[in-house]
């Protein structure tokens, strides 16, 4: 008896290690295979030229974000998209990095927050450029 408990224990745990094992190498070729990724722009519409000439490459200036939108450039020399999870609006310059531009961007009440966008979601600019 004591020795079928032992086998089984013994079993058990060599299981859960092989799994873990498993889930760890699968997340790390994950993690690879993601962070190899090259963004490329599908031209469904030749017009996309006039606005995004080509060719024209994405470049990752950030990371770190869970979840952001809105991304506006701004003439002066820096780009602003929100980060929604965090309810603040991020400011992006060139060789200067992310800073917080504003927090709180959207919801600002005293009472914990019961929905998935604290923070505002998407910006734009008139025509005049403000």
């Amino acid at each position: 008896m004591i020795r079928k408990k032992l086998f089984r224990l013994i079993f058990v745990g060599a299981f859960v290690i092989l799994s873990v094992s498993v889930l760890v190498a699968m997340a790390n070729r994950l993690a690879k295979a993601s962070s190899s990724v090259v963004p490329t722009i599908e031209r469904l519409d030749p017009t996309l030229d006039t606005i995004i000439p080509s060719p024209t490459k994405l470049e990752k200036v950030a990371s770190g974000f869970t979840w952001t939108e809105g991304p506006v450039w701004i003439q002066s020399g820096y780009l602003m998209f929100a980060d929604i999870p965090s309810n603040s609006i991020r400011k992006w310059t060139p060789g200067g990095g992310v800073s917080v531009f504003i927090q709180p961007s959207g919801y600002k009440g005293s009472a914990p927050y019961g929905g998935p966008e604290p923070g505002t979601n998407g910006m734009t600019l008139d025509r005049a450029g403000g």
